[in-house]
């Protein structure tokens, strides 16, 4: 692939990891299924899985990419959600390309 091409994809993917950033700011203020829907289902799902796809796939090439790749999407994310802190816990699966919020159990 052309090195401008990579480049292109690069910034288009970063570009795109802060935004996430910024909507995960919002945690609080909005109701999670809001954050869920434009956080998982729009932006991450439409925007981020097909370059998340790429790298993982080339993994065996650039490991580091991929692994940075998640990295990068996982922390633009509200740290609420990993943290256990939340009062309820989220289950989450993107299948398909589409995120489906499948259960909210208390710890």
């Amino acid at each position: 692939m052309c090195v401008c091409v990579q480049a292109v994809l690069s910034w288009r993917f970063h570009s795109a990891v802060r935004f996430l950033r910024g909507l995960s700011v919002w945690e609080g203020l909005l109701s999670r299924s809001v954050l869920l829907q434009l956080e998982l289902s729009q932006l991450v799902s439409q925007q981020l899985q097909p370059y998340l796809r790429a790298a993982i796939s080339d993994a065996a090439a650039q490991p580091q990419l991929a692994v940075s790749r998640v990295e990068a999407v996982a922390a633009a994310l509200p740290a609420a959600w990993f943290a256990g802190t939340c009062s309820q816990t989220h289950t989450v699966l993107l299948t398909g390309g589409h995120a489906s919020h499948l259960v909210a159990v208390s710890p």
